[in-house]
């Protein structure tokens, strides 16, 4: 990994010890691999910030909230230490395709006018099974109508360039140019 990493993927948890393996996992097996994987454990209870803890990754970096203090405050505390150009958004109990990171550096590299690109998502049981595909807005005229009303990109599929987009405080306030499906 760079001294500066391309992208900073930011992971709050509290109280995931059940997901949270998954998840870094899943971060971890990217096939695109020049990122920081920050995690932000927000006063967790019980043995999450010992599953965190079992990787060895020099790509991860753990911070520690010693009360929970919420999502968002997790997620701007890994922001603050943030050193990639495209920050990442991933949440301790989802799991991502091995090919998010790539399709979505490669598009936002090739369309600078874009600040933020998301994805569609898929629910899944603990189980892993799948039980709902949810879709977002793909074109940029019914995104700006979206926007007025409620989020309209999945939360967990998000990367933004620089803190365009981010941080966050109780919700998003999104200024995009143009959206693609990936």
């Amino acid at each position: 990994m760079a001294l500066k990493p391309l992208v900073s993927i930011v992971m709050p948890s509290h109280n995931r010890e059940k997901f949270i393996g998954e998840a870094i996992d899943s971060m971890l097996c990217q096939t695109f691999s020049d990122f920081e994987l920050i995690i932000v454990d927000d006063g967790s209870d019980d043995n999450t910030l010992l599953e965190i803890k079992k990787f060895k990754d020099l790509r991860i970096k753990v911070l520690q909230h010693e009360v929970n203090q919420g999502n968002y405050v997790a997620r701007n505390t890994g922001m603050a230490i943030a050193k990639g150009r495209y920050i990442a958004v991933m949440d301790s109990d989802d799991i991502a395709l091995p090919n998010r990171l790539q399709l979505q550096v490669d598009f936002l590299n090739s369309h600078p006018k874009v600040g933020c690109v998301g994805a569609l998502a898929e629910m899944i049981y603990e189980n892993g099974k799948p039980f709902k595909l949810i879709r977002y807005p793909s074109s940029y005229s019914k995104l700006k109508t979206y926007l007025f009303r409620t989020m309209s990109l999945s939360h967990p599929t998000i990367i933004d360039v620089g803190g365009l987009v981010l941080p966050l405080n109780k919700g998003f306030h999104m200024v995009m140019s143009s959206t693609v499906t990936l």
